[in-house]
């Protein structure tokens, strides 16, 4: 970059050997006194199993994860579901204020033949599905795609990361699942690995290059890398000090990741003897790490410009992860959320199995807030960046009996204003194809006539939105 470059909306510094950092959208008009509009990003959390909410099916099985009455939300209220009744969405008290709770959104179609697969080939697309069993697939675009095409930019597909532990080539039972469709038929492999990931998104990846120099730059630190680019432009006369402040942010949160990646990579060095994370990102054992990694680059990727948009799917087809709850080693996930040491039925009963779902839901939940918390501490000009889009948690069915109704949503941040945030409401049965037109025209894609979209999804399905939870 020169001296005389001018200042743009959204800027990269290159370097040798392909390295290539993408900053944030800068406050380039504030000079002129105009009000940049907010970025509305959508990310989307996915997980696997179901939650531990009450099911008319099991016996005994008392609501653990919603909280006790629709309406309005606050910090205290929150709070009190959490302490006094044990809810899992009373984590989320903090984000009370920017928390749209919505229920009774129902997947448009039953199984087709594999409640797992069908969840996730419709919980993003309310599409129809095509085939059946482990292998069946989506019949249209899922949401995240959408948002991408029309509002990224140079139309950058979506980041699509995954963290479980099938490898991305297994197929039938043990195939990793897919929940972003590019259309019809069309699924997007999801990236399990942040490493690359992180290094696709500053162009370090994939280069082709054998030369040793340019393989130890890319080793190197990018804020490093280019470090007179970056000298250069934080002395520029053209940048507000907002502007100064937010690329400083930028650059720690590239430090951050750097450190996490590599500490994530003598992590299981030690733990397995492996030279680095990408051998073996698939353990169990680091399973809770790739979620927070997977996370960071998702409020990355926003803040830096690279996408609006973004999923993660937590687990596979199905999520086995045995996770470790006050020192003890749980059995599998979804054996958990089937209540038997079984991928079915059949097995030994898993003594409070219900409460350890409830357990694993709070992991989850955990893992939601830190997301949250990273795009909550990053400042731009028009306050907080997680205020300028929103945040979704989301599953692929509603319980771990394999229901397709009331899939959760719960939502963090009002997309610049679009989303009527401090809120529990229940949408009293609608179809999801609802739900996806109205965080669609929040995320501000519009419909063919320039207005809000209604027509997402299954095209034989009534269209429409939910506009009680628009602003």
């Amino acid at each position: 970059m020169t001296k005389d470059s001018k200042i743009s909306r959204r800027w990269f510094l290159r370097g040798m050997g392909g390295v290539t950092l993408g900053l944030p959208l800068l406050d380039a008009s504030q000079a002129t006194g105009s009000n940049p509009a907010p970025l509305r990003f959508a990310l989307f959390v996915v997980g696997a199993n179901g939650v531990a909410m009450a099911d008319p099916s099991r016996e005994g099985e008392v609501e653990m994860f919603w909280p006790t009455a629709t309406g309005a939300l606050t910090t205290d209220s929150l709070r009190a579901e959490d302490t006094q009744h044990s809810r899992t969405l009373g984590l989320l008290a903090d984000y009370a204020p920017r928390l749209l709770l919505v229920r009774g959104v129902n997947q448009p179609y039953g199984s087709a033949g594999c409640d797992h697969q069908s969840g996730d080939n419709m919980c993003l697309t309310s599409a129809k599905i095509f085939g059946s069993g482990n292998s069946s697939l989506a019949m249209g675009e899922s949401i995240d795609n959408r948002i991408a095409r029309e509002r990224n930019p140079n139309a950058r597909e979506p980041v699509t990361l995954r963290a479980g532990w099938r490898p991305n080539d297994a197929t039938g039972y043990d195939n990793p699942g897919f929940i972003s469709y590019v259309g019809e038929r069309q699924p997007r492999a999801a990236e399990p690995s942040p490493l690359r990931a992180y290094q696709r998104m500053v162009g370090m990846g994939d280069t082709g290059s054998t030369d040793e120099a340019i393989l130890a730059k890319q080793r190197t630190s990018v804020n490093d890398l280019l470090r007179s680019q970056i000298t250069e432009l934080m002395a520029s006369p053209a940048l507000s000090s907002d502007d100064r402040q937010r690329l400083q942010q930028h650059f720690d949160t590239i430090s951050d990741m750097e450190v996490a990646i590599t500490e994530a990579e003598l992590e299981q060095e030690l733990l397995d003897q492996m030279a680095a994370v990408d051998n073996d990102l698939l353990s169990m054992n680091n399973h809770p790490t790739m979620i927070r990694l997977h996370m960071a680059l998702l409020a990355f990727a926003v803040a830096s410009g690279y996408s609006l948009t973004g999923t993660l799917k937590v687990g596979d087809r199905i999520d086995s992860n045995e996770w470790v709850v006050d020192g003890t080693k749980l059995p599998q996930f979804h054996m958990i959320s089937h209540r038997n040491m079984s991928d079915a039925t059949g097995g030994a009963v898993i003594p409070d199995a219900f409460e350890l779902h409830r357990k694993v839901d709070r992991i989850h939940a955990a893992d939601f807030i830190y997301l949250c918390d990273r795009l909550a501490a990053i400042e731009t000009p028009t306050g907080p960046l997680i205020d300028q889009g929103y945040t979704v948690w989301t599953n692929q069915m509603s319980t771990g009996w394999h229901r397709h109704d009331n899939q959760p949503f719960a939502i963090v941040g009002s997309a610049g204003g679009a989303l009527r945030v401090g809120q529990y409401f229940d949408a009293g049965g609608v179809t999801l194809n609802l739900m996806l037109n109205t965080l669609l025209t929040a995320a501000g894609v519009t419909g063919a006539d320039g207005g809000p979209v209604t027509d997402f999804g299954e095209s034989s399905l009534p269209g429409g939105l939910i506009s009680e939870i628009l602003a």
